[in-house]
C-alpha cells in the first residue's frame, strides 16, 4: 500500500460570467460557487471541505480567483486611452 489516501492537485478554469462565491451555502462545508456558463446556462458547484484522518483539515480548493473575460479588459483599456486622450486635448 503506497498511501491510505490518494492526494492530487489540479487547476480548473471555468469560463462564464456572473460568478458568486458564498462560503456558507451548499450541501458540503466548503461553500458554493454559482454563475453562468458562456452559453447563458446557470450553474452551481458545491465545494467540499473536511477532515482527512491523520492529516487534519483540507479543502477542495485553495484559492478562487475571478478573472475578467478578455472583452472586459479590452473595454477598460479603451476607456483609459479615451480618458487620457481627452485630458491631453484639455491641456
Amino acid at each position: 500500500v503506497i498511501s491510505d489516501h490518494l492526494r492530487a492537485a489540479s487547476t480548473v478554469n471555468i469560463h462564464g460570467y456572473g460568478f458568486e462565491y458564498d462560503p456558507l451555502a451548499g450541501d458540503y462545508t466548503g461553500g458554493q460557487l454559482t454563475g453562468f456558463w458562456v452559453d447563458d446556462t446557470p450553474f452551481s458547484i458545491d465545494l467540499f471541505a473536511g477532515l482527512m484522518p491523520g492529516d487534519g483539515f483540507y479543502d477542495t480548493y485553495s484559492h478562487i480567483e475571478l478573472v475578467p473575460e478578455p472583452a472586459t479588459i479590452l473595454l477598460l483599456g479603451l476607456g483609459g486611452l479615451f480618458l487620457r486622450k481627452r485630458n491631453s486635448f484639455e491641456s
